[in-house]
């Protein structure tokens, strides 16, 4: 396993802002990141997001595969199972 806990704070298109950091990191393999402190309307649906790429050899390319779970707040589940479910 590489470096973990490096944390920057992405800033998005409206100007709003998360935590982001490194999780987990596998070279060659993958890493896993999460991001809380959303100043977003996020900040009032989820207490974070836990994200994942994970790439393997495919062949003569690459499959890339990114998984992600939202940690909602207490009651606002139901929220974030409408937009945000599975692809």
């Amino acid at each position: 396993m590489g470096p973990r806990g490096l944390a920057t704070k992405p800033q998005f298109d409206d100007g709003s802002q998360a935590d982001e950091e490194l999780t987990e990191y596998v070279p060659g393999s993958g890493f896993a990141y999460q991001l809380t402190g959303f100043t977003n309307v996020l900040s009032r649906l989820a207490a974070g997001i836990r994200g994942e790429f994970d790439v393997n050899p495919d062949g003569d390319g690459t499959l890339i595969r990114w998984t992600y779970e939202f940690m909602p707040l207490a009651g606002r589940r139901w929220i974030l199972a409408g937009p945000f479910a599975p692809l």
